[in-house]
């Protein structure tokens, strides 16, 4: 979770603006509000929302499934750190600390598969593509990507397709339930970027690779995560510049896969500082969800919401006087979940909790 300023859990605040067209200033700051309800969550660590209709809260020792009311369906055996992850097969599925993959019914939060996966170091990413999930670790060079067979349980490396490009260090894994058989992988080789893969047949057939103009040096980093759009041809990616030669703006870009070229009209965050940003994917639409990081001297809004349709400035954004992270639309589309915890002394979180906000408009 990200640092904000204040002692006491607060009120959030909306605002909403209309698409723009072009680079804009600063947001309005927004209205108060007050969130529609707050769960006692003390060791939750990241929320995830289901195609199944719940919103699933992984923490240190299990996984809570919540109907979108918030009403709590039922909660995992005990796990150790597990994370959810990816929504595929009609299921929800889990990283554990222990290097695991944990199938879960996303209704009632129940373990229905533990499927354990050999590696020498902490696997940190998992993806669902072509009936088979994927998954490897950004720990370290020349990790392999594993393939695991959530039906026998087999594990075995990744096959590529004879001439195919591979990355030798893996820094994302995307998927997106509406494309089933699309992989996207962001890593390194000859150049930093990002592969798109056709898992139908169970062997990586690339689609696309990113151009040159992502090779190491450039002034464009690599952006750490790059969900995969419900489309399968675009990404979302940061894009950074100059601000006064001095420090740097952001703003979320969709990037398409196919011809590597950037829109002009991007997700507008206009500020300094990092974010870091997720995705909620229901059909055909995409939200997007985006943290600032106000201890570095940002200033903007701490959560942004987007409709993947609609580039330009956000539906709404919030401000809180609390830590904040791991943002989520609700399966109804009419609220944002946050994993929030204030600050009872400098430096130190008080127990979490899952505040939940309406949306001041439809999707």
């Amino acid at each position: 979770m990200r640092r904000g300023t204040g002692a006491a859990l607060a009120a959030l605040a909306i605002t909403t603006a209309a698409p723009a067209a072009a680079l804009s200033s600063a947001p309005t700051l927004p209205t108060t509000s007050t969130p529609v309800m707050r769960i006692a969550a003390p060791d939750a660590t990241s929320l995830f929302t289901d195609s199944a209709g719940t919103v699933l809260a992984s923490g240190t020792h299990s996984v809570r499934a919540y109907d979108a009311s918030g009403r709590l369906l039922g909660q995992s055996a005990s796990l150790n750190a597990p994370r959810v992850m990816v929504d595929y097969l009609g299921s929800a599925w889990a990283l554990t600390f222990d290097s695991r993959v944990v199938r879960i019914d996303p209704k009632t939060a129940a373990v229905q598969k533990s499927i354990p996966v050999r590696s020498p170091h902490r696997l940190t990413m998992l993806a669902g593509a072509g009936g088979y999930l994927w998954t490897t670790t950004s720990d370290t060079w020349d990790s392999p990507l594993l393939r695991v067979d959530p039906r026998t349980g087999a594990v075995t490396r990744a096959a590529y397709a004879p001439g195919a490009s591979v990355p030798t260090r893996f820094t994302d894994l995307s998927s997106n339930p509406s494309v089933p058989n699309a992989l996207l992988v962001g890593g390194m080789s000859n150049h930093t970027g990002y592969w798109l893969y056709d898992a139908s047949s169970g062997v990586l057939v690339p689609t696309s690779t990113s151009d040159p103009w992502w090779r190491v040096g450039s002034w464009q980093d690599l952006t750490p995560a790059a969900p995969l759009a419900a489309d399968g041809l675009t990404a979302y990616v940061t894009r950074s510049h100059l601000v006064r030669g001095v420090a740097y703006s952001e703003d979320i870009c969709r990037q398409d896969l196919i011809t590597d070229q950037q829109p002009t009209i991007c997700y507008l965050m206009d500020g300094v500082g990092n974010a870091s940003y997720q995705m909620t994917t229901f059909g055909p639409c995409d939200y997007l969800l985006a943290t600032t990081d106000r201890s570095s001297g940002d200033h903007r809004p701490d959560v942004y919401v987007w409709n993947g349709a609609a580039p330009g400035a956000a539906m709404a954004t919030f401000t809180l006087a609390t830590y904040a992270g791991s943002p989520v639309v609700a399966p109804d589309q009419r609220s944002v979940w946050l994993l929030t915890a204030p600050m009872v002394s400098p430096g130190h979180e008080g127990p979490g909790e899952i505040q939940i906000f309406g949306l001041p408009t439809g999707p």
